[in-house]
């Protein structure tokens, strides 16, 4: 055992991730909730990166992907709601980067792909039902590439690179279910 974090039960460790020289992951503790977590491999560096909704309420969803140097994931801070994050794995490098429902309501960023150079993920803005977005780790990068069921939600079920771009598994409510889809970022592609 590398370190017990829930003595009277369990941590529920998951989504371990290599980042650099360590491995980040989202664990459950008393009095923090699930939180984003590192550890080098030692009970002495197994630590949390930061408690970002204070107190025991929960933070962070299970996804964790290393984009442009950083590590990105989503997570309600009790104030923004569930938005993109990132962290350079220390509590000081570990910021909101992209708001994309401003205030307590959540853009709920799912599905985070890294591909072409974009980190790709499900999301709204409000505007809009849920639907594909990119970023190039910006705000002013992060946009969303096509409205795909105007009124509605397109149901993202997964998104994976693929040449130029990403082949995504969706219903957009036309009746058809769900079916592949390729996007290269822009609205014609």
């Amino acid at each position: 055992l590398l370190v017990d974090l829930m003595p009277q039960g369990a941590s529920s460790p998951q989504n371990l991730v290599v980042f650099g020289s360590d491995v980040l992951f989202v664990a459950n503790t008393p009095g923090l909730g699930r939180e984003l977590w590192k550890t080098d491999g030692t009970t002495a560096g197994t630590q949390l990166v930061k408690d970002i909704r204070t107190g025991s309420a929960n933070s962070l969803t299970n996804e964790i992907v290393p984009f442009n140097g950083l590590a990105w994931f989503a997570a309600h801070d009790g104030s923004n709601g569930s938005e993109l994050w990132k962290t350079d794995g220390t509590t000081a490098g570990t910021s909101l980067a992209v708001d994309l429902r401003a205030g307590p309501q959540s853009g709920a960023p799912t599905r985070l792909t890294v591909a072409g150079g974009w980190l790709w993920f499900a999301a709204s803005d409000g505007n809009t039902g849920v639907e594909l977005w990119r970023s190039d780790g910006t705000p002013a990068g992060t946009t969303l590439v096509a409205d795909l069921n105007p009124g509605g939600n397109t149901q993202i079920y997964e998104i994976a690179p693929f040449g130029s771009g990403v082949l995504f598994a969706a219903d957009v409510g036309n009746g058809n279910g769900q079916e592949p889809w390729f996007s290269d970022g822009t609205v014609s592609g």
